[in-house]
């Protein structure tokens, strides 16, 4: 560490009473706790910082990997009308998604009926079966189209909003925080772990 040290604030438990030397001083500094100075440049007053051999801090926690059901529900909350939408459409889907086989069905039953027996008086109830089928085919994609894009608007909008609230917190932080945490870790908190949350909801 380039500078001199001024106004070393030894330990008070530390009795001995060997004058310590610039270097004893600065290793003191190093790997004895309770030990503080004050660095400065060399023919300036300007300091470096306070060097403070504090007992290292304990380890953060790693947060829990398993969804906080309650915080996504509240944050869904927000966009509700957004999937009562998408909840209408994927009930009005489902006669149509149900209704598909068994059109089908009856089309290939009588088609059979018709080979086996000769009979040609069931082609038209075959043909209206065809019919009905492709129309609840249609209406199944429409159905499912606007199903699909409800939810998604209502997710995409839930990701903003963490994202802002993320950031807004991330700049409510002291410098002390920033000095902790690498750049990469704050870039992917705003980016990959929002998405991964709005994976559950």
């Amino acid at each position: 560490m380039d500078g001199v040290l001024q106004e070393p604030l030894l330990n008070p438990e530390d009795d001995s009473s060997e004058p310590l030397d610039e270097q004893a001083l600065l290793d003191h500094a190093l790997f004895s706790p309770g030990f503080t100075c004050r660095v400065v440049q060399p023919d300036t007053n300007i300091y470096d910082g306070d060097c403070d051999a504090s007992p290292p801090r304990e380890p953060e926690s790693e947060p829990s990997e398993q969804p906080q059901w309650g915080r996504l529900l509240q944050l869904g909350w927000t966009e509700a009308h957004w999937i009562v939408a998408g909840l209408l459409a994927l009930c009005l889907r489902l006669p149509f998604n149900l209704a598909m086989p068994h059109f089908i069905s009856m089309a290939i039953s009588g088609t059979l009926q018709v080979v086996h027996t000769k009979d040609t008086s069931t082609i038209h109830e075959i043909k209206m079966n065809v019919v009905y089928f492709f129309l609840a085919a249609l209406g199944n994609a429409v159905l499912d189209f606007f199903n699909w894009n409800f939810f998604v608007i209502a997710q995409q909008r839930i990701m903003r909003k963490m994202r802002r609230d993320l950031l807004a917190s991330l700049l409510a932080q002291d410098m002390g925080y920033f000095d902790d945490r690498s750049t990469g870790e704050l870039v992917s908190r705003l980016t990959s772990d929002v998405g991964e949350m709005a994976n559950d909801l």
